[in-house]
């Protein structure tokens, strides 16, 4: 049924309650005025440490201790070692934070060595006492227990972030001294790059030491080597000449070049015997023209003399002609150098088998030779690949030795070198103006807090507070139409006359409500809901003294202004209902007329003008019993023909069902809600139970509203008129 936010409740409420809360929130900052005033000053100085992303390359040696800042994790690393235990250990141990008061506790302000035990020996005379053993029992702490404590102190007080995107890390330190933060910022960034550094030389004194216990077993390994070789050369009578085999593979080859010698010797010499064999049947000037017979002295003579003898020839017949003496005798001489030189050719033909045989023989000899040292390089395989197998060892443990050895020198050199990581960068100082507390925040933080927290409590108050309190409550909690509303009575007295509410304002009021009332009637006719105005209303409660009977009488005085109203009183079950304010105890009244309907006039008494009162008469019965006799539509019927409007006041509906029985027999019911007495809920659970006998609500009014509450338009006018509305609390 909420349908709007309303919150001028809740502003309401703040506005009215100011002065509380603006004195809560003067009160409580003047309280922590002091305790602020009295908190240490903070100081934090920051260190900055680049983090290389490469090596200098100050030597072209290899590191041991290498790195790649590339991968991912490098620098996240690095933030997470510099925050480790053991360079803030380090820090601590360099500084010698443990000797400070301030950061290993009350405990470590004297030294061990000088503190006296229970027995009345000291330290140094007690050499069973540990320097690290925790001396707890002797009311002292121990050399690790205020390394400990100061470690700890150190980790609640030190701040590593590193700068994103960056290789930079900020190492920042808190503490009540600016000197103190910055010698711990500097140290701890100077122990990270000292620790890096001793943790690089460990790994190279450690390379170098395993480098050198390698070479001493290589050099070990060689000799024995170099032992097997020797030894095997001896037992197989091998010579190391270009190799194992050296010696053998060149006499093969000198026995090879010889045999390929002594064949081209052969077949040449055979190609010539051939030649100089064959001579017979070929010119014997062709026969001493070829290479193989010209080279003879004795033919170059002979094949000169030849020459020499044509020639004469040619020219003795071109002078004397071929007759002639001369001619003849050259011819004769010609002939006979032919048969000398075919008496040479024959002879050089046996010289020339006898050299073929010979180069046969030797070419066969070497053939021989060559089988043999062919079996000797054979058997020379096996001995060979045992001389490599060992030969190969050698070399492979020689290279080593000498990579090692090389290293090992670098390692050497590298071990004298000591190239950091990173690099304090941007030492940190003594800071001038302390980082926090800012004490004129505090104040202002407590004071907007104090208040908000004030506010937010009036707001949730007023919000968790579920009475109906003003009109605008009816609609948005109820679900009814607001139709007027009645301010607060001046006084607690609980005796009421009349003339209290016979005051200009509270006639505006009432005036307000029936012209509300008459115009909800014309809407519903309008509408076809109902035929004419409602004659027979039935005002009606939730609980108990919430102003029912006044109410009643108010409408009734409302409607009278222009109308002939009866009001009665059916309330049986309160004692100071309006009989008993009107003092009509014991006169007849309604439950003597459901019995005498035709003589209504004795039991009808003048009130006020045109209003007429029907007390509630003289039976004993039952209330519930009297309200659900069946000639209450008859009374009612017989009424309406006498009077305009007829108002029935009625039990509350949370103690009786008397009310219920009653209001099904009238047209509508007016509801009556005291301001701030019931919350919606419980209204709500007795407005249910109306609605399950199907009675019908006309609308809700609200009684006894403070006047800063009051919302009618009239209300208004009583404000701005500075008016009090005096109206004495009704049943």
């Amino acid at each position: 049924m909420e349908s709007i936010i309303d919150f001028s409740k809740l502003t309401g409420e703040i506005f009215k309650h100011w002065w509380k809360v603006a004195l809560i929130v003067c009160v409580i900052t003047g309280i922590s005025f002091p305790f602020i005033q009295g908190m240490v000053s903070q100081y934090v100085s920051t260190a900055t440490v680049l983090i290389k992303a490469q090596s200098d390359n100050a030597t072209p040696m290899e590191q041991v201790d290498g790195y790649d800042s590339t991968r991912n994790p490098y620098y996240e690393t690095q933030y997470t070692l510099m925050q480790s235990r053991v360079i803030i250990e380090k820090a601590v141990r360099t500084l010698k934070l443990d000797e400070d008061p301030d950061f290993n506790g009350e405990a470590g302000r004297r030294l061990v060595e000088d503190t006296p035990l229970f027995d009345g020996s000291t330290r140094h005379e007690d050499n069973n006492i540990n320097e690290n053993t925790s001396l707890s029992q002797h009311g002292i702490l121990s050399k690790q227990e205020r390394i400990n404590n100061a470690v700890k102190t150190v980790y609640q007080h030190i701040t590593i972030s590193g700068v994103r995107l960056t290789q930079l890390v900020y190492v920042s330190f808190e503490w009540p001294s600016s000197e103190v933060a910055a010698k711990v910022a500097n140290g701890v960034a100077q122990s990270y790059i000292d620790y890096t550094v001793e943790q690089k030389v460990q790994k190279t004194i450690a390379a170098q030491e395993w480098n050198q216990q390698r070479l001493a077993e290589l050099k070990q390994t060689m000799l024995e080597q170099k032992k097997g070789i020797e030894a095997l050369l001896d037992a197989e009578g091998l010579l190391t000449f270009r190799g194992v085999d050296g010696f053998e593979t060149e006499t093969l080859g000198i026995v090879t070049n010889k045999l390929a010698d002594a064949k081209d010797r052969r077949l040449t010499l055979k190609a010539n015997y051939d030649v100089v064999s064959q001579s017979s049947g070929i010119p014997l000037l062709d026969v001493i023209t070829l290479p193989e017979i010209s080279s003879h002295a004795q033919v170059q003579d002979l094949r000169i003399a030849l020459i020499s003898a044509n020639k004469d020839l040619y020219q003795l017949q071109k002078r004397y002609g071929p007759k002639h003496q001369k001619v003849l005798q050259a011819k004769a001489k010609i002939e006979a150098i032919q048969v000398q030189t075919r008496m040479l050719l024959r002879e050089l033909e046996k010289g020339l088998y006898k050299s073929y045989q010979a180069a046969l023989q030797k070419e066969r000899q070497y053939e021989l030779e060559l089988a043999k040292q062919k079996q000797t390089f054979q058997a020379m395989a096996v001995k060979r690949d045992k001389y490599n197998t060992l030969k190969t060892d050698l070399d492979k443990t020689t290279d080593l030795y000498k990579e090692l050895y090389q290293r090992t020198q670098e390692l050497s050199l590298n071990r004298e070198y000591r190239e950091p990581d990173s690099v304090l960068y941007d030492p940190a100082v003594a800071p001038e103006k302390p980082s926090k507390p800012n004490k004129a925040l505090f104040l202002i933080m407590i004071f907007m807090l104090t208040l908000i927290l004030c506010v937010v409590a009036l707001i949730v108050k007023a919000a968790l507070q579920n009475s109906i309190t003003t009109m605008s409550d009816i609609k948005r909690r109820l679900g009814l139409l607001p139709l007027g509303e009645l301010g607060v009575i001046p006084n607690q007295a609980e005796e009421w006359h009349l003339s209290t509410f016979e005051t200009p304002q509270v006639d505006d009021l009432l005036v307000g409500l029936r012209t509300k009332w008459i115009l909800e009637e014309s809407n519903q006719i309008q509408q076809g809901i109902i035929a004419e105005p409602h004659r027979v209303i039935s005002i009606m409660s939730a609980t108990a003294m919430e102003g029912r009977s006044l109410v009643s009488y108010l409408i009734a005085k409302t409607f009278a202004h222009d109308s002939r109203t009866l009001l009665i009183d059916m309330d049986y079950r309160s004692e100071n209902g309006l009989t008993e304010r009107f003092n009509f105890q014991g006169h007849p009244g309604f439950s003597d007329s459901l019995n005498n309907i035709e003589e209504l006039e004795s039991f009808i008494l003048p009130v006020e003008g045109k209003v007429d009162l029907m007390p509630k008469g003289t039976s004993d019965s039952s209330s519930l019993l009297l309200l659900s006799n069946l000639n209450i539509p008859m009374l009612l019927e017989h009424l309406k023909a006498r009077y305009d409007r007829i108002i029935i006041d009625l039990p509350c509906v949370e103690s009786f069902k008397d009310g219920l029985l009653v209001s099904k027999q009238t047209e509508t019911t007016l509801w009556v809600v005291e301001s701030n007495k019931l919350n919606a809920n419980q209204v709500l659970e007795q407005l249910k139970r109306v609605s399950e006998q199907g009675i019908n609500v006309m609308g809700a009014m609200v009684n006894q509203v403070k006047l800063e509450h009051m919302q009618s338009e009239e209300a208004k006018t009583l404000r701005d008129n500075n008016a009090q509305v005096l109206i004495r609390k009704g049943r």
